[in-house]
């Protein structure tokens, strides 16, 4: 094989490599999406519970009873945690799909890598300009 079509596979190759594994992320965010779904219905509903209550939940392939409060912070901590992971996923996505321009040997998109301004940055701007 002459260098041209070797450099040809091993980019098609490339290419389909990064693809599949934009697929795999975007299926485990939306298995991921369907527990976080499942939580905050259950959130909800512990929400309507008085202090001191005991509630069941099910955790692996048990039914457990535990004050509502302890299953309310369980929920809330696992559901950072699945934020945490989806917008890791997706951000890993993004910068997959630069590897998928450059690749093409086209221009990477714009205006897709914007991060949301945090609490401090606000409260700057803010100050900034005298509010």
């Amino acid at each position: 094989m002459d260098p041209q079509t070797n450099k040809i596979i091993t980019s098609v190759t490339e290419l389909e490599q990064t693809a599949q594994e934009i697929l795999k992320d975007r299926k485990t965010i939306v298995d991921l999406d369907r527990i976080r779904n499942g939580n905050r219905e259950a959130l909800r509903y512990l929400m309507k519970k008085t202090d001191g209550q005991k509630s069941w939940f099910l955790t692996d392939s048990n039914f457990l009873q535990k004050d509502t409060d302890t299953i309310r912070l369980k929920l809330e901590k696992e559901q950072k945690e699945l934020d945490s992971k989806i917008n890791g996923l997706r951000n890993g996505m993004k910068k997959k799909m630069d590897i998928i321009r450059d690749l093409e040997n086209k221009p990477a998109l714009k205006g897709f890598n914007l991060q949301p301004l945090d609490s401090d940055q606000v409260k700057e701007i803010y100050q900034t300009i005298g509010k």
